[in-house]
């Protein structure tokens, strides 16, 4: 039996020493490894191969030098020039290289995310380590560390985009059609058909619808045209154009529909004046009201353009006005409140004055509309509620299109008759049916209501309920 032992007679895992000139076991190099066992990392689909980066240190803690070469990288992992060693001995077959005790080197490298698909791809980085050039033919364990790289589509921002055109087109369609009327009614404002429809209460619906549809304008406003800061001026001037817009309308509305029910629904035949100042007091509280919640609401907790996720996907998010506590919540209630009621008081105004002939009073035409707006108010609304934020485009596009239809329906329904009146008159004298009393001939003062000019008279009969009142032509 031979004892004596030699280099080339030493097992797998031993080396010969020869100080000792004996094979010794190969030591383990256990206390090679890299600083991060694992590395999560997010990229987006499509973007360049540097547009991520990673680092690692692998770090020698044993107390005899090694060396370490690459076993296995994924092939959407590539390691940079930013390492501490050249990045050619960082292929996969390279040279070994050595690492001294209590060494460390680090080793940056970038994803390729075009190689790879949407979703999560896991890769793992191997190095072999070599336990040193002192002990030839000793193998350590390797050094290995896991990359999990969270690939996102492209940003989707969900802004407006070429809807915005449709709503800027309908909002100036909206405005022109404010503007013929009103430059209209200026224009033809001593004729007998415009004078008995009260020319400055029609004035004043064209400039409240008008500043109505001027409220698509900061709707279409998102970050995709404009700044942060933009967007929040936009966001509070929304509230503001369409609430002033709208106790514009409702007050000139009521006003216009409540003065002529204050003249011919009077029950005792009694000189009645109804001046045009008295008329505005509907205007100076609606307007006070909402002005004061609305600079309540801006100073306080005012809307702001925010972002947020889809269902938590930071990738995927959506642009929304918002405020931060609930003042905002309550002065939109109030304002809200406000302008429901005068719609509804002004609806009340149209149905007493339904009797009165069409040449003094469009009610018929007013109720159809104030009809179809309270279906708008208790129907178009929950349904803009009920649309997600996350889905911009149809919200836009319904709250585009309840804006026009309130407009175009109040300025098509109170002008097409007038227009029609005006371009076929018919003969200057109106019935006016409900009237039971008989009565002597007593008159009503009309010189300051807008409706005619004075000499206007309205005679009781026995033989009818019912008044005639004769209108000299203008």
């Amino acid at each position: 039996m031979d004892f004596l032992q030699t280099a080339d007679s030493c097992p797998p895992q031993t080396f010969w020493a020869e100080e000792k000139l004996a094979c010794m076991p190969c030591p383990q190099a256990s206390n090679v490894a890299f600083s991060d066992e694992i590395l999560s990392l997010q990229t987006e689909s499509g973007s360049s191969a540097t547009s991520v980066k990673g680092r690692v240190v692998l770090v020698n803690r044993e107390v005899f030098p090694v060396s370490f070469i690459p076993k296995a990288i994924p092939s959407w992992i590539e390691f940079t020039a930013d390492s501490s060693i050249n990045a050619t001995s960082l292929v996969v077959g390279a040279p070994p290289t050595p690492l001294d005790p209590g060494e460390a080197v680090a080793l940056e490298f970038a994803v390729k995310s075009s190689l790879l698909e949407v979703g999560t791809a896991h890769g793992t980085v191997s190095f072999g380590v070599l336990d040193g050039g002192m002990n030839p033919g000793c193998v350590g364990r390797d050094a290995t560390f896991d990359v999990a790289a969270r690939v996102t589509p492209a940003p989707e921002m969900n802004q407006l985009g070429g809807i915005r055109g449709f709503g800027l087109a309908l909002s100036g369609i909206v405005v022109c059609a404010s503007l013929l009327f009103a430059a209209w009614v200026r224009w033809h404002r001593n004729t007998r058909v415009v004078k008995a429809h009260q020319p400055i209460f029609l004035i004043q619906i064209c400039l409240g619808v008008l500043v109505i549809g001027t409220t698509i304008i900061p709707l279409s406003i998102d970050d995709g045209i404009a700044s942060d800061r933009g967007c929040d001026v936009a966001c509070m001037a929304t509230p503001w154009l369409l609430s002033m817009g709208l106790t514009i309308s409702f007050a000139a509305l009521f006003s216009k529909l409540w003065r002529i029910n204050k003249l011919f629904n009077t029950r005792s035949f009694q000189r009645t004046r109804v001046r045009e100042k008295d008329v505005l007091i509907p205007f100076s509280v609606m307007f006070a009201l909402n002005f004061t919640f609305l600079l309540v609401w801006t100073l306080a907790d005012p809307l702001r353009w925010v972002r947020k996720p889809v269902d938590n996907e930071a990738w995927n998010t959506y642009g929304t006005c918002a405020g931060e506590g609930a003042v905002s919540t309550a002065m939109f209630a109030l304002a809200v409140a406000v302008n429901a009621i005068a719609l509804f008081l002004a609806f009340f105004q149209a149905y007493k004055a339904r009797n009165i002939s069409d040449e003094f009073s469009e009610s018929k035409y007013l109720g159809i509309a104030l009809y179809s707006w309270i279906q708008v108010f208790f129907v178009g609304l929950p349904i803009l509620f009920l649309i997600d934020d996350s889905n911009p485009g149809a919200k836009y596009f319904l709250s585009v299109a309840l804006i026009v239809v309130i407009c175009m329906s109040m300025l098509l329904l109170i002008f097409v008759p007038i227009l029609l009146k005006f371009q076929n008159p018919q003969q200057p004298s109106v019935i006016v049916s409900g009237i039971s009393q008989t009565r002597p001939s007593e008159s009503i003062d009309m010189t300051s209501s807008g409706i005619a000019t004075s000499g206007h008279t309205i005679s009781g009969t026995t033989s009818k309920k019912q008044v005639r009142l004769s209108i000299p032509e203008a």
